[in-house]
């Protein structure tokens, strides 16, 4: 007979052969899908690519003062891990958009180890493991996983963060101290709101120790030191040269997110934010989120589970969702709370356990948790099928690779050889038409040392019925400067009526700058040629998101005579 011990042992080793599975699964998964996927990057991704290749080039050439000095010049939004994570990569396969998306997929198995551990801690290893499968099977998983942004790595060091916070049983573990200390900074590496999904547990954490003991013992207050030094270390690598940016960043967020919801009443603003912003992860979640809400009620009412300087689940509820207070203030994408998903279904597996365990002591069985790990995997693979967006599950690899012909190479190249035969030195090119193509644009162009401006930055997101619709004109541009640009893209989806009512509504204290613009532009025109036109263009590849459908358009390029 084997001892309880040898069971239990032999039962996690089967549990973390399933997480690697899964791992080896999703990154497989990824793998296929951008082999075939010919999507354009867009927007941040274009940046973030373009800076991790840049970075990739001068540490090949073993550059070290070409790299300090671009790394001193870093100065985009997000902190440099996104960026940075791919470079093992790019030694081993090459430089690719696609490897470094897939250098995402790393994370993959450290959020599940992360969520199989922290449900370990909370309760049993059998609601870790049930909790890393529920997660693994949402249909934002995979998709997210495989996308050049922070958000997934972001997630999945949050997690792993408070995992290794509640492992230090409150700082009374050094070596789990460290490894806090390491998660936690790498997290803010990959974005600042890290710190509003940790600090949460951190002080409860603490709260609860002075509250039993009226102070921290002397160990506590060395693991904490400890802890303090490669979180510290971590963060002085971007944040002491950054700090105006982030501000700025910061800023730039929350005057984006005013923008698009000012026709909302004021009180209504964070719920329709979250609704809003949520209308497709929804839409294609909804059965899942509803058993998320139920269970976690449970958890709520019945306090069902924590063990020792660990937390009960109103408190990890709690510490979970406080992030929702501030960040529903400025929230510019449902992204930023994707950390959420993976720590509140911890909570609704812990109250979909408490349930099972319940009724099976009612009637004076003894539980078995087999019966609830089979009940619980029947119904994580059911879910798909009666789910409204069943066909997206992470199961069924039917994320189907969508074929693009961006066509951006061949524009830079008309572009270039433009400029090549005119002979123009330091080139300014101006960018009218509202796409991730034109955006691309800016990067590549960028890179062969051009001065490129695009003039509006229109996105409408028709399926979260034009709630999600903004404009955002380009303060860099000024319609003074329009007649000295060399080069002029214009297109047949510019300035519309559609686009400039957007336009107009989203910034009505700029509606004057606009009609200056426009009529600058027309005066303009007279003093250049026609030199090329592109057809079928995909302007707005994202424009549908998930339907398959894609806006093309015409580009006309413009050379001054």
């Amino acid at each position: 007979m084997l001892s309880v011990t040898s069971r239990s042992f032999a039962k996690e080793k089967i549990y973390l052969a399933i997480i690697f599975a899964l791992s080896v699964f999703g990154t497989y998964s990824n793998y296929l899908i951008l082999a075939e996927d010919t999507q354009p990057l867009v927007y941040d991704q274009t940046v973030i690519h373009a800076i991790s290749t840049a970075f990739f080039k001068v540490m090949a050439e073993g550059d070290a003062d070409s790299f300090f000095r671009l790394y001193l010049n870093y100065n985009y939004g997000y902190p440099p891990l996104v960026a940075f994570q791919a470079i093992p990569a790019y030694y081993l396969f090459g430089i690719s958009q696609d490897i470094h998306a897939l250098s995402n997929s790393a994370y993959i198995l450290i959020m599940l180890l992360a969520i199989y551990f922290l449900g370990k801690k909370m309760i049993s290893t059998d609601v870790g493991m049930i909790s890393s499968v529920l997660v693994f099977s949402m249909p934002y998983f995979l998709p997210s996983s495989r996308v050049i942004l922070p958000d997934f790595g972001h997630s999945s060091l949050i997690v792993a963060a408070i995992a290794a916070l509640l492992y230090s049983d409150c700082f009374e573990d050094a070596s789990m101290s460290l490894v806090f200390g390491a998660a936690a900074g790498l997290a803010m590496l990959m974005r600042f709101t890290a710190v509003i999904y940790i600090l949460p547990f951190l002080a409860i954490l603490i709260w609860k120790q002075l509250s039993h003991r009226r102070r921290l013992g002397k160990n506590m207050v060395h693991n904490i030191a400890l802890a303090g030094i490669p979180f510290l270390i971590l963060i002085s690598l971007w944040y002491p040269f950054n700090t105006s940016i982030l501000l700025q960043n910061t800023e730039e967020m929350a005057y984006y997110s005013e923008s698009i919801s000012r026709s909302i009443p004021p009180l209504e603003r964070p719920f329709m934010r979250l609704i809003g912003y949520n209308t497709g992860l929804m839409r294609a979640s909804s059965m899942y989120y509803a058993l998320l809400a139920f269970f976690i009620s449970v958890g709520l009412l019945v306090d069902s589970f924590g063990r020792n300087k660990t937390l009960t689940s109103r408190e990890f509820i709690a510490a979970a969702a406080a992030p929702l207070i501030p960040l529903l203030g400025f929230l510019p994408s449902v992204r930023y709370l994707f950390p959420l998903i993976p720590l509140l279904s911890i909570a609704a597996v812990a109250g979909a356990y408490w349930t099972y365990t319940s009724l099976v002591d009612k009637k004076m069985l003894k539980p078995n948790p087999a019966i609830f790990i089979c009940c619980s995997l029947s119904v994580i693979l059911v879910l798909p099928s009666i789910s409204p967006a069943g066909a997206q599950n992470s199961f069924d690899l039917l994320n189907t690779p969508m074929k693009i012909d961006s066509k951006e190479s061949e524009i830079s190249s008309i572009i270039h050889n433009i400029i090549q035969d005119k002979d123009i030195a330091a080139p300014k090119v101006l960018l009218m038409q509202d796409s991730s193509t034109a955006f691309n644009l800016v990067t590549r162009l960028g890179a062969l040392g051009y001065s490129v401006q695009p003039l509006t930055f229109c996105i409408a997101e028709s399926q979260a019925e034009d709630f999600y619709s903004y404009c955002r004109l380009n303060r860099a541009v000024s319609a003074n400067d329009f007649c000295s640009y060399d080069l002029i893209v214009d297109s047949d989806r510019n300035l519309n009526e559609p686009g400039l009512i957007q336009l107009k509504e989203a910034f009505p204290e700029r509606a004057e700058y606009l009609a200056e613009s426009l009529e600058t532009i027309g005066r303009c025109k007279p003093g250049y040629t026609l030199a090329t036109t592109v057809k079928n263009v995909p302007s707005i590849e994202y424009d549908k998101r998930g339907s398959g459908e894609v806006v093309y358009s015409d580009l006309y390029i413009y050379a001054r005579k």
